[in-house]
């Protein structure tokens, strides 16, 4: 038989850790809940936005782009696409491919969600993503067709919030697909940084002429 004392203690450490798992999943369910809502606000919003009759098309990507410099780390996401390339590049290159990434992605996400226009948008499921993040799952649904799953790669930030790191469209990533794209540029052209900031500008003319 265990002894009153120790008997009372034990229960007292069972009841303390019991408390802090308690807590701790708490603060995990509500983390996730954020998250979810985070994303369903964002793709409400954007879809709001590009679907409003009062605004032409440059007018209503301006406000989109507020909406994505908001819920974006563009500089992350940027850093990461560059991979290995961001040492060795200059701060001048860094800053222009910076500028560039950003006006092209905020064209190509405003044109995707473009596409959905007259559809409904649902943040679904949440689960961790490494040790840091958390992957919200989501669905356009479709009038015609079946819905799009995209997948939304977040991070808590120290004030709250959270930042979009990757987006996930049927099961690609388009951060690694960047990615890829960027380093097969810059090989191409024996490691010229250069390479892909021209190519970046020849991206950006083209869709903003199309």
């Amino acid at each position: 038989m265990v002894p009153l004392r120790l008997g009372v203690v034990v229960l007292c450490l069972v009841a303390i850790l019991g408390s802090g798992l308690l807590g701790a999943g708490s603060a995990v369910a509500s983390q996730e809940a954020e998250a979810r809502a985070f994303i369903q606000s964002l793709g409400d919003d954007a879809l709001d936005v590009l679907q409003r009759d009062d605004l032409d098309y440059e007018t209503a990507v301006e406000e989109f782009g507020s909406l994505f410099r908001q819920a974006f780390d563009i500089p992350l996401v940027a850093r990461f696409a560059l991979g290995r390339y961001w040492r060795s590049a200059s701060e001048e290159q860094r800053q222009r491919y910076v500028d560039l990434f950003e006006r092209v992605m905020l064209r190509t996400y405003s044109r995707r969600f473009d596409e959905y226009n007259g559809q409904t948008f649902e943040a679904l499921s949440v689960r961790p993503e490494g040790s840091r993040d958390l992957l919200v799952s989501s669905r356009f649904n479709r009038m015609r067709g079946p819905p799009v799953s995209v997948g939304w790669r977040v991070r808590p930030q120290q004030d709250g919030d959270f930042k979009v790191l990757d987006v996930v469209i049927e099961n690609v990533s388009m951060a690694l697909t960047q990615r890829n794209e960027y380093s097969a540029i810059i090989q191409r052209s024996g490691g010229r940084i250069d390479a892909l900031i021209d190519a970046l500008e020849e991206q950006l003319s083209e869709i903003q002429s199309g």
